[in-house]
């Protein structure tokens, strides 16, 4: 029988600074000593990816572009589609269309046997 564990705050964000890394993502630590990813035109840090966890989680793992956006105050709109892409590929979340807009189910669980 499988058992589901959550995954942590930490977890996901180490999870997305790793595939980062695995897909030539530059990452820095900035000048106040914040781990960063460093996307073509805007970062995201390890405080950006701990806010949108927390956002992630209180919105059921069911997430969009309008919610990021909102959450970071319209202050990253170049990080946003990388964000995703990354999520996706650190297989965090899937996406998927609902009427015309994109929405990404982030699954915080993994299954442990």
């Amino acid at each position: 029988m499988a058992t589901a564990i959550a995954v942590t705050q930490t977890e996901f964000v180490d999870r997305l600074f790793a595939t980062a890394e695995r897909f030539g993502v530059k990452t820095q630590t900035n000048r106040n000593g914040d781990r960063q990813l460093d996307f073509d035109n805007k970062s995201l840090t390890e405080d950006h990816l701990r806010r949108l966890f927390r956002d992630i989680v209180e919105k059921m793992g069911v997430y969009t572009r309008a919610d990021m956006d909102a959450l970071l105050n319209e202050s990253r709109p170049c990080a946003i589609a990388p964000f995703f892409g990354l999520a996706v590929k650190a297989g965090l979340a899937t996406e998927s269309e609902e009427g015309q807009k994109k929405v990404y189910r982030f699954r915080l669980f993994h299954r442990v046997s």
